[in-house]
């Protein structure tokens, strides 16, 4: 009796469990012929370039047969994509580090100056190292951001639909 019970408790809970469950649907950025790829999920933060020139940027919110819902209301197809757009989180750190070393070394030193009475405030190696600091962190906004051009041949982007 104690292992008809087990059997049918395991058998309720594996039914149970199998109702629930739902495939993991991937929009895939892979370049032809490489092990090189970038794997999107539903929830995902993504910037896509149309072939009408347009931008769409947001989250992910469903994935479905050669269809990309972006926050719930733009539905892109497979084929209008002609670029993705990746984050390079490395950058991001940069930008945040020289800007946030950039400016607060001008501010300190142009203070340290003021109070111990130095002229001119602001001398020309302050200006040089903050300036220089600020500078590499502008250039570090500008390379956050890189574009993979979809040509099937270079990159491509697939539907992993299961």
């Amino acid at each position: 009796m104690a292992y008809v019970l087990k059997i049918f408790l395991i058998s309720l809970f594996y039914f149970l469990g199998i109702s629930n469950v739902s495939s993991q649907n991937i929009f895939l950025l892979e370049k032809p012929g490489k092990i090189k790829n970038y794997k999107y999920y539903v929830g995902d933060e993504i910037i896509i370039e149309l072939k009408k020139d347009s931008l769409i940027q947001g989250k992910i919110s469903n994935i479905e047969d050669f269809v990309l819902i972006i926050n719930n209301f733009y539905k892109v197809n497979i084929k209008d994509i002609s670029a993705v757009y990746r984050k390079r989180y490395g950058f991001t750190k940069l930008y945040e580090l020289f800007l946030k070393a950039g400016i607060p070394y001008f501010i300190i030193v142009s203070i340290n100056r003021t109070i111990n009475n130095e002229y001119p405030i602001v001398d020309k190696s302050t200006i040089i190292i903050s300036g220089s600091l600020i500078i590499a962190g502008i250039i570090s906004k500008l390379l956050i951001k890189k574009k993979y051009e979809i040509d099937n041949k270079k990159w491509r982007v697939n539907m992993l639909v299961f």
